[in-house]
């Protein structure tokens, strides 16, 4: 999400990290998942709507002090192994602390995709989002390959540039390391920004990320 720089709190060392933004929860992280997700076709009929609730009730205008609400959210993404951690959660803590935080697109460049292709095939064996967008632009037959969808990242990207507001990227912080949760087709758009652009993006803490399978 491009966003206008704000003041950091006083207790935060510009030099060391980037700009903390807000605190946030597990509740939040899911509905940033499936609304960003879901956004796209090729991944909305995964999605099963409880009876009586509808998309825009559950989604746009969620309700995160709905416990009822929540627990059906963190049901539907179930499909991605979440509340078992299992698929793309295996391993993944069950108790992370998230925050938003603000970063320099030349930051989102160090990045790195999570370990399973095909992006982390693209990118090669240091997985950085720069070493991504770079292939992505200099072999488009290997691209194809892969199983990528060139044309859409080539829509985000026009998006992106038409100033369009994205979902924001979910990363896990390990150690200096942020590898990408959700958003590895958007981390490849957002590489091709001018380096000093902004961005949000919901940061997850834990001392246990060495579980998780694809870190």
């Amino acid at each position: 999400m491009l966003v206008k720089k704000a003041r950091a709190p006083a207790t935060e060392n510009r030099s060391d990290m980037p700009e903390y933004v807000r605190q946030s929860n597990e509740h939040e992280m899911v509905l940033e998942f499936i609304k960003a997700e879901s956004a796209s076709s090729q991944w909305l009929d995964n999605y099963k709507f409880s009876e009586g609730f509808s998309y825009e009730e559950l989604i746009p205008n969620a309700d995160l002090s709905d416990d009822y609400q929540n627990s059906i959210r963190s049901s539907m993404l179930n499909y991605r192994g979440y509340s078992t951690r299992s698929s793309l959660f295996a391993g993944f803590p069950l108790v992370v602390d998230w925050s938003f935080y603000r970063f320099k697109i030349a930051e989102i460049a160090d990045f790195k995709f999570a370990n399973y292709p095909p992006w982390s095939q693209l990118a090669g064996q240091g997985r950085l989002v720069r070493d991504g967008a770079h292939a992505f632009d200099d072999d488009p037959n290997r691209v194809v390959g892969l199983g990528i969808r060139v044309e859409k990242v080539n829509a985000v990207r026009e998006r992106l540039k038409s100033g369009v507001v994205l979902a924001r990227l979910i990363v896990a912080a390990i150690g200096a390391t942020y590898v990408i949760v959700e958003g590895q087709t958007r981390a490849m758009a957002f590489a091709s920004l001018p380096p000093d652009s902004e961005v949000e993006v919901l940061v997850g803490r834990a001392d246990d990320f060495k579980e998780w399978h694809f870190r």
